[in-house]
């Protein structure tokens, strides 16, 4: 076919190396998005608390309002970060999501730090059984490798704080 700048195509996949050589070889530009790490998960976490326990508790809605035990939420924040390393930016959006319904489902309508860090070790427990299952191909696939430029690796904090996420140069391949 004819290029075309009206078009673009977008394709996402947990296993690219999958991918026939002849799509790899129509791909324009290849970014990996790495697991999250300290600094990304600690806003991941700040993210998803404000969005599913603290704007709840402060907007509410027709029905029963979502209360948070007082506590400091900067604190929490950091310490679920702290904890929740090798987890995917999907699996911390879920916990925010346990934390609210958790809250709901409680009889008095109140997110607690104790009910928090409940989720959290949950949440830990099946991350951990989930990479068990992984064979060790897919475990050392999974781990956070990135290259800003060919043969010149850069720690992928360096990568996330120059671009915002980690990158790998597949030119060469």
């Amino acid at each position: 076919g004819d290029q075309s700048d009206k078009f673009m195509m977008v394709l996402a996949s947990n296993t690219p190396e999958q991918l026939d050589w002849a799509i790899n070889d129509r791909l324009d530009e290849v970014v990996e998005f790495a697991l999250p790490g300290q600094d990304e998960r600690e806003r991941l976490v700040r993210l998803y608390f404000e969005k599913y326990v603290l704007l709840p508790a402060v907007e509410g809605s027709r029905g029963r309002r979502l209360k948070v035990e007082e506590m400091d939420y900067g604190q929490l924040c950091s310490d679920i970060a702290s904890r929740t390393d090798g987890m995917s930016g999907r699996e911390i959006a879920k916990l925010g999501v346990a934390w609210q319904a958790g809250g709901y489902a409680s009889e008095d309508g109140v997110v607690s730090r104790k009910m928090i860090m409940e989720k959290v070790d949950d949440a830990v427990s099946q991350h951990s059984k989930k990479m068990s299952w992984l064979s060790d191909e897919e475990n050392r696939e999974n781990r956070q490798i990135a290259y800003h430029k060919p043969g010149s690796p850069m720690k992928p904090s360096e990568v996330v704080a120059q671009m915002g996420f980690t990158a790998r140069d597949f030119t060469k391949f």
